[in-house]
């Protein structure tokens, strides 16, 4: 049986990055059955950056999508030039931010629960 939607995330850690003692990187996506289409799509729907106790979020479901069978990949995923993530909201500090991914490519491919 499949559940829709349910989410996952890759969760990339590091330190002493940019001046941070602590630095995580987080990919959230969901996937969900649409009957219109007969399949199943995912969408990145936020990558956070949380550093030292903060969280930048940024919203990617509007324009990182595809068929789940599939993965998206784009030469440029921005926050600025032709954006493809946004900030949540005007007072995230996501605003503070540059951020560029160059040959991007991500997939939620046959998550499965049963």
């Amino acid at each position: 049986m499949f559940l829709s939607p349910f989410s996952v995330s890759l969760v990339l850690n590091y330190e002493n990055i940019l001046g941070h003692r602590s630095f995580k990187l987080v990919f959230a996506m969901s996937q969900r059955h649409y009957k219109v289409s007969a399949r199943r799509w995912f969408t990145l729907d936020a990558v956070e950056i949380e550093y030292d106790g903060q969280k930048a979020t940024f919203n990617g479901s509007r324009n990182v999508y595809a068929p789940a069978e599939y993965s998206y990949r784009c030469q440029s995923v921005t926050n600025f030039r032709y954006p493809l993530l946004v900030a949540r909201t005007s007072k995230d500090p996501a605003n503070q931010w540059r951020v560029s991914f160059t040959d991007f490519q991500v997939g939620c491919v046959y998550c499965v629960f049963v």
